[in-house]
């Protein structure tokens, strides 16, 4: 019988670089207490992902010639695969696109991801 539901994300990273081990320790920590807690019983709803603002990912993407989310777009599968990789055992991952922070914060919208305006993928 579940205690209820243990709800918690990983930074959602900023996608002007391949994953490295900063982000591979925070999302294996993450993933250490997804594990914890399912072992305590609890649900899970262990969120993960990218964001596509910020100066660093607009210079990226500018210099690979490129708009900020077609890089975001283009990296996803890099995140996703070191995540499978380290078997990373999380229940969604999101992306925070343009459309959907120009439709609302982006509190609002990590903490609704299953809205029309949110890229759950």
């Amino acid at each position: 019988m579940s205690k209820g539901t243990y709800s918690f994300t990983t930074p959602i990273y900023y996608v002007n670089a391949e994953p490295h081990l900063g982000t591979a320790y925070t999302t294996v920590a993450a993933d250490t207490v997804a594990r914890y807690q399912r072992m305590n019983g609890y649900d899970v709803a262990f969120v993960t992902g990218m964001d596509e603002h910020g100066q660093k990912v607009a210079d990226t993407a500018a210099a690979k010639g490129m708009t900020p989310q077609d890089w975001c777009d283009s990296m996803e599968p890099a995140f996703r695969d070191a995540w499978d990789m380290l078997g990373i055992t999380y229940t969604d991952f999101v992306t925070l696109c343009s459309s959907c922070s120009q439709l609302m914060p982006s509190s609002q919208c990590i903490s609704q991801p299953m809205s029309a305006s949110c890229a759950l993928r």
